[in-house]
């Protein structure tokens, strides 16, 4: 009796306006002993970093509380001696949270997980690949005409304009964009970079723009939002996006599958609704087993100074969901 032959489920692109399918197939589970090991890691480290935030801000609350039982009665010795025993403990849960990170090998090796999984073939080396297939649609025809060449021509025709200026937050390996390198002038940067190509840089930290030579046509957020801990600074780090971008710039998000798919407070109407509050509008989005890839423009004429709020909302309940959100205050 002759095997029914199967086919790969294959990836899902939309260009935005354009009829969508209604399925909505949970991302399958890896086979391979390799890759569950490397998702374990990458997801405990989350876990443990997500926890040691929510540790540190009762840490902080509890000694602005101290402060001002201190502040009322400083004669008060049994109080402060209450409060200094519950921060003690905290701070002592904390450096044990520290030391399972560093068990995992810390940082490092979170970004040795990453990259393990990011190949030329599948992770993060597909994102950019898929980012220079969109550059190729949207924005490289009209320079030049030189959508409509061959590769080769492309990049000779590349040489005679200015080459787009595109920003890599969270950059591994500062090659994603080397085969570009005629048309794309790509900068690297990363909290603790893998490769000399990359620069040591926080992005929260990074300078605002003082003139049009410091923005950038396109900015790069390849799996670097859902690493932050709180979701008010994610919603910070998407405002500071655009304001690095050229009028019209593009922002590339790349998040797992399940931020979109498999939370409660998040689906991707859901994030449409916050990238057009903080100034965006999303051209094209693409889903994969594991990754959703958000490809947005810059609006212009959207009224920055007027105040912005997106609140936690829940959207998709469900017990077994996990609770990846974005405010934006």
């Amino acid at each position: 009796m002759k095997r029914k032959r199967t086919h790969p489920r294959r990836p899902i692109t939309f260009t935005v306006g354009s009829s969508a399918p209604t399925t909505n197939n949970s991302p399958s589970s890896p086979t391979k002993k390799r890759k569950l090991s490397t998702t374990q890691r990458i997801n405990e480290f989350h876990a443990l970093t997500k926890r040691l935030a929510h540790i540190q801000k009762q840490i902080q609350s509890t000694n602005q509380s101290q402060g001002q039982l201190n502040n009322h009665d400083d004669n008060n010795e049994e109080t402060s001696i209450s409060h200094g025993t519950t921060n003690g403990t905290l701070e002592d849960e904390a450096a044990r949270v520290k030391e399972a990170i560093e068990a995992l090998g810390g940082l490092h090796a979170y970004q040795r997980a990453s990259l393990k999984g990011g190949d030329e073939s599948k992770g993060r080396g597909a994102c950019g690949k898929w980012l220079v297939g969109m550059l190729n649609k949207y924005v490289v025809p009209s320079r030049d005409g030189m959508g409509s060449r061959k590769s080769e021509e492309k990049e000779e025709s590349a040489k005679k304009v200015d080459r787009l200026k595109l920003l890599d937050i969270g950059a591994l390996n500062g090659a994603t964009y080397a085969k570009q390198r005629a048309w794309i002038d790509a900068e690297y940067v990363d909290l603790n970079p893998q490769h000399a190509n990359v620069i040591r840089q926080d992005f929260f930290e990074r300078p605002l723009p003082r003139n049009k030579a410091d923005l950038f046509d396109v900015l790069c957020l390849s799996l670097v939002v859902n690493f932050v801990d709180d979701p008010e600074r994610r919603g910070i780090m998407l405002m500071r996006a655009r304001q690095f971008l050229v009028p019209s710039g593009l922002l590339f998000i790349v998040l797992p599958l399940p931020c979109t798919k498999n939370s409660r407070y998040m689906t991707h109407e859901r994030i449409v609704e916050i990238c057009k509050a903080i100034g965006f509008e999303e051209i094209e989005f693409h889903f994969t087993k594991r990754l959703s890839y958000h490809l947005w423009r810059r609006v212009e004429g959207h009224n920055t100074k007027k105040a912005v709020s997106v609140e936690k909302k829940m959207v998709n309940p469900g017990a077994a969901r996990n609770n990846f959100s974005i405010i934006v205050k």
